[in-house]
């Protein structure tokens, strides 16, 4: 035996394991603000003319983010590594939509929401099969809140408050803490 009966009855594998989780939380969060950090000066251009061109824009933070993912791969256990992927798509989409909605407040054209719907497609790459970073239902669970803040910005008359209660709470059920609006009776504006 390596180790007496003593130490044996010292030990708690129990405690020890959920140290070990906490700091691995803690790690993939750590990871994940670098990479924020490294990606949000790409996000600055976001929705400009240079970001919907070819040069720039969601497709470079895509590739950048794949880099990422190549390398932590390697490194980090595959359930962990899953965490991580979610975690910076969910960034992602959250610093995507603030920009669209708050820091940007962008007036919702036909370029826009072309781009957008262009950018969800180059985001969908993720989930390609030969990387093995995401499923693409999960990806598609992920970003499906792009697609929803998108249509909310173009519903238009007639049924305007039914297809904005309908949108929104598409948006909720995927997203729960996106209640910017729970002060509001959606429903008592509904026909």
């Amino acid at each position: 035996l390596l180790l007496s009966e003593k130490q044996m009855s010292s030990l708690a594998p129990d405690a020890a394991a959920q140290g070990f989780l906490g700091v691995a939380k803690t790690a993939i969060t750590a990871i994940v603000d670098q990479m924020m950090a490294d990606l949000t000066p790409l996000f600055e251009k976001v929705f400009s003319d240079s970001w919907f061109s070819e040069q720039a824009g969601v497709g470079t933070v895509i590739a950048t983010i794949g880099d990422f993912f190549c390398d932590l791969q390697f490194w980090l256990q595959e359930h962990f590594f899953k965490r991580l992927v979610t975690q910076i798509l969910d960034r992602i989409v959250y610093t995507y939509i603030e920009a669209l909605l708050i820091t940007h407040k962008v007036k919702m054209s036909t370029k826009v929401k072309e781009g957008i719907a262009a950018d969800l497609e180059v985001i969908a790459e993720l989930a390609d099969p030969d990387s093995g970073f995401i499923r693409d239902a999960t990806l598609r669970k992920r970003t499906q809140v792009v697609d929803d803040v998108r249509e909310l910005m173009v519903v238009q008359e007639p049924n305007l408050a039914k297809k904005f209660s309908a949108r929104y709470t598409a948006i909720l059920e995927v997203h729960p803490d996106a209640s910017i609006f729970c002060s509001l009776p959606t429903d008592h504006y509904l026909p």
